[in-house]
């Protein structure tokens, strides 16, 4: 989710690619742009296998998810996360580099969190997978750790499910749902 130019995507098929069984790797972004580069670089990095889709992860209804009839075993995700407030704070190096739509969120840069929790437990996330190892994996913002790790926490125990996933912080800047990061996702 929040895919951008695809590197969290095609990372992962790469890392994926070597256990048994077929593996598919889903993309979504909303901005044209990027979705075009994301293409490209899987194109160039031969994972034309990828699929890489349009998708508003902000809409109000899951029902309006356009990927809310799949199901997935892990969920990835960089969003934006930035406060307005501090958009013009940043560097100019990065104001001048991203789009403003890839940094920025609402609700205090934590928006993308509450919407990819709520639907994790909405059926995004298969309740019958069975894939043992982390359910989510999200970068955030730093001091935001225990804010965003509050917001999943409290989303993903709203609403049925079968089983209690550990949620945990690791360093300052990444949250993990369902266990800690072990040797094979720290080579990512």
């Amino acid at each position: 989710m929040c895919t951008g130019t695809g590197c969290i995507a095609l990372t992962m098929k790469s890392l994926l690619n070597t256990f048994p069984g077929e593996i598919s790797v889903t993309a979504i972004d909303i901005d044209p742009l990027a979705l075009r580069l994301a293409k490209l670089n899987a194109r160039n990095h031969g994972f034309n296998d990828i699929d890489i889709r349009w998708d508003n992860i902000l809409v109000s209804h899951f029902n309006d998810l356009k990927i809310s009839s799949h199901q997935f075993d892990i969920i990835l995700s960089n969003p934006p996360y930035i406060p307005e407030s501090e958009y013009l704070s940043l560097p100019k190096s990065v104001r001048d580099y991203e789009s403003k739509s890839a940094l920025v969120a609402s609700e205090n840069g934590t928006i993308f969190y509450r919407k990819i929790a709520t639907w994790a437990s909405h059926g995004l996330l298969d309740p019958n997978s069975q894939w043992n190892g982390i359910k989510m994996i999200l970068e955030f913002g730093e001091n935001m750790s225990d804010q965003v790790k509050s917001i999943v926490d409290k989303e993903l125990n709203q609403y049925r499910r079968k089983d209690k996933l550990e949620i945990i912080t690791e360093g300052n800047r990444v949250l993990t749902v369902g266990g800690k990061i072990g040797y094979q996702e720290r080579i990512i």
